[in-house]
């Protein structure tokens, strides 16, 4: 994929107006929680458990002031740069070691978030009936999640095989592994270039197995690149506009 380069901290801000967009502000409503993965947040006297990005989005979670936040990752390495953060900001946050499909569910929550995590997950229905019994009676979920159309794209995976631009190609209905590099790796300098392996997930996908855990999608929004792009870093707006990066959702438990 032949694209501009961008400064690395320009593509991560850039990635945080995306995944935290206005129109998320607005799903949320007074449920107000933003992470990097899945999170969970009674709201009230309760806690918050998040996952990924080393805990940055608990730490913006915890400008809300909920009661307690507790940050869940499978990654040891993650939760290590998390605990630094937390050190730095004199975070409150507690951070554990965890799988979002092995959760036990022997505690109700009022919301659950999740952002750009379910692409790594082979098999939607049985998390979303996880997520469905997490969640309290009329509990809501949120995704803020990789758009079906963006890993569409992604080349299928071959063993060892880094993929060519030419193999970044909309293949919708093809549920094979999909190998690629990721841009943020690929165009940093500092970084050897290395494989990561991804779901691709379709609409109707997502629409029955959320239907399916007994869940109820409220609302929908697909948000838009910043604006300053157009002028910026017109190759990357336009491929923004080409093929839409974040589809969130709402939905809400009977």
């Amino acid at each position: 994929m032949q694209q501009t380069k961008i400064p690395l901290h320009i593509f991560f801000r850039a990635v945080l107006v995306l995944a935290v967009p206005i129109a998320l502000q607005n799903l949320l409503t007074s449920c107000g929680s933003l992470i990097d993965a899945m999170m969970i947040v009674p709201l009230g006297n309760a806690a918050t458990a998040a996952v990924g990005v080393a805990g940055r989005f608990t730490f913006l979670l915890e400008k809300e002031k909920p009661h307690t936040i507790n940050g869940i990752d499978i990654s040891p390495a993650m939760l290590k740069i998390a605990e630094k953060h937390k050190a730095a900001l004199g975070s409150q946050a507690q951070f554990f070691q965890g799988d979002i499909c092995r959760m036990a569910t022997d505690h109700q929550y009022d919301l659950v978030f999740s952002s750009t995590v379910f692409h790594y997950i082979q098999e939607l229905a049985p998390l979303f009936a996880r997520i469905a019994a997490l969640l309290k009676p009329h509990g809501q979920c949120i995704i803020s999640q990789l758009h079906p159309v963006y890993t569409a794209q992604y080349p299928i995976a071959r063993e060892g095989h880094f993929p060519d631009d030419e193999e970044w190609n909309v293949r919708y209905l093809d549920k094979n592994l999909r190998g690629y590099i990721q841009p943020w790796i690929e165009y940093n300098d500092d970084v050897s270039n290395f494989l990561s392996y991804s779901y691709h997930h379709t609409l109707s996908d997502y629409f029955q197995a959320i239907t399916s855990s007994g869940l109820t999608i409220t609302d929908m929004a697909e948000p838009m690149p910043p604006r300053d792009w157009q002028e910026k870093y017109p190759g990357r707006y336009e491929a923004f506009i080409e093929t839409p990066s974040y589809l969130i959702l709402k939905l809400q438990k009977a």
